[in-house]
């Protein structure tokens, strides 16, 4: 879902949600699964305008709290509760989930987010929380990159992946349209 956010981040909140909601319901047509793409794309939205992760966090707290109780998401918000929660920072290792879960993977990536000093750290910590580790470290990794930009993410890292110079040929066209 993050294409969609780095696409459409300049747009009204409402037309933000729309077109995070549209993508999701491709492969993942659940309202809550919808709601966990629109928060994660306010989220970024607001990191790449420069707002602090913990800013963010809160900007898409007030926008997805208005904007959610409507139906058919407002009977899904109890599910949200810790992802609402301002107090995610403050939250204890353990009462984190890290599940394959939308509800969970989006919490998790959000508390690495909100309690790591930087990319390195946040995907790391993404990682070692177990479950479905893979899907919690590309999530979290994806915010950390989109506030910290390509240059925090560790060199060796980056040369390792597989077909970098491909990768970076398909970045470089996507992030100039």
């Amino acid at each position: 879902i993050l294409p969609i956010a780095l696409r459409f981040a300049s747009e009204p909140p409402d037309r933000l949600l729309d077109f995070a909601h549209r993508a999701s319901a491709i492969t993942h047509r659940h309202p809550r699964s919808q709601m966990a793409c629109g928060f994660y794309c306010l989220v970024a939205a607001s990191l790449l305008k420069g707002d602090a992760p913990a800013a963010a966090h809160a900007t898409a707290v007030q926008i997805a709290g208005a904007f959610y109780r409507q139906p058919p998401f407002a009977t899904e918000l109890p599910h949200f509760e810790k992802v609402f929660s301002l107090n995610l920072a403050s939250m204890a290792e353990q009462e984190i989930p890290s599940s394959g879960y939308v509800v969970d993977t989006l919490t998790a990536a959000l508390w690495c987010l909100l309690t790591s000093k930087d990319y390195r750290q946040t995907v790391l910590k993404a990682v070692n929380l177990g479950g479905d580790t893979d899907t919690t470290g590309i999530v979290a990794g994806g915010l950390a990159g989109v506030h910290g930009g390509l240059a925090a993410v560790p060199q060796n890292w980056r040369s390792a992946m597989a077909r970098a110079g491909d990768l970076a040929t398909v970045f470089e066209q996507f992030a100039v349209r």
